[in-house]
């Protein structure tokens, strides 16, 4: 899977103009994969149709424009697993979580004193540290929450049932519905020491897929690249945070649902 568009076209190809392409609708209910008895067609309409593809889903017609805006914003913050610890130098990040360079204390030959080097603080304890002293951190256990990590990613962009409520989550989106997004609309999110729980939030609506969200599910699916996706969302942005050692090989981040 080289992206989430790369996932549609694949499959959009599968209808031929004899032939349409079907196959069935998933989703994900408290971070749970299910089927919803839906049946998903794709319609060949042929070169000179504009677009050549017509999606269905139940017989109603899919937003395909606005599926591959956010399969494209999906892919564009998520990390192979052997690259997520390259999150820290993606320009997201570094807005996000506040990496600045700051004056820290340091001891050199017994005596006081300061150096400037790029920082930021630990998202758990507050701690301020070098950038290069930080652990990246899961917020959906790497073990067993791979799909609420799906479902946490989804949310960020709008696909799921209840939409965020965290503050990273809140900047994410107000940057990308600006009118001219830039890094102007980002501001940073506080660590959690004295941070207001988010408000008013339905656990189940939050980790259960909207119909678009379905739908780019069940592309994946159809291509065959689940593993791919969970992959790609587990290394997300919206997944990772910087985290001092202790905090990050102490703590453990418990899944939101059993298994």
């Amino acid at each position: 899977m080289n992206t989430l568009k790369d996932c549609i076209d694949r499959v959009l190809t599968k209808a031929t103009h004899s032939r349409p392409y079907l196959f069935p609708e998933n989703t994900l209910v408290d971070a749970k994969l299910r089927v919803t008895g839906k049946t998903i067609t794709v319609t060949n309409l042929g070169p000179l149709n504009i677009p050549p593809f017509d999606v269905a889903v139940g017989g109603v017609r899919a937003n395909m424009p606005q599926l591959y805006a956010a399969a494209g914003m999906i892919s564009s913050i998520g990390f192979a697993a052997t690259q997520y610890g390259n999150s820290a130098d993606h320009v997201i990040f570094r807005t996000l979580y506040n990496v600045a360079e700051r004056d820290l204390v340091y001891y050199q030959g017994g005596n006081q004193g300061t150096k400037r080097v790029l920082s930021a603080p630990c998202m758990i304890c507050g701690l301020v540290l070098p950038l290069a002293n930080l652990t990246i951190d899961h917020q959906r256990p790497q073990s067993g929450g791979e799909l609420e990590a799906v479902a946490k990613v989804f949310r960020t962009f709008g696909l799921t049932k209840e939409g965020p409520k965290g503050p990273k989550g809140l900047l994410i989106q107000a940057h990308l519905r600006s009118v001219n997004p830039s890094l102007a609309t980002f501001g940073s999110v506080a660590p959690q020491p004295g941070r207001a729980a988010a408000a008013g939030t339905s656990l189940s609506e939050r980790y259960t897929l909207n119909d678009q969200g379905a739908l780019l599910l069940s592309f994946v699916l159809a291509a065959g690249e689940i593993q791919k996706l969970k992959t790609s969302c587990m290394n997300s942005i919206v997944n990772l945070r910087p985290a001092c050692g202790v905090c990050n090989s102490s703590r453990g981040n418990p899944l939101k649902f059993s298994p």
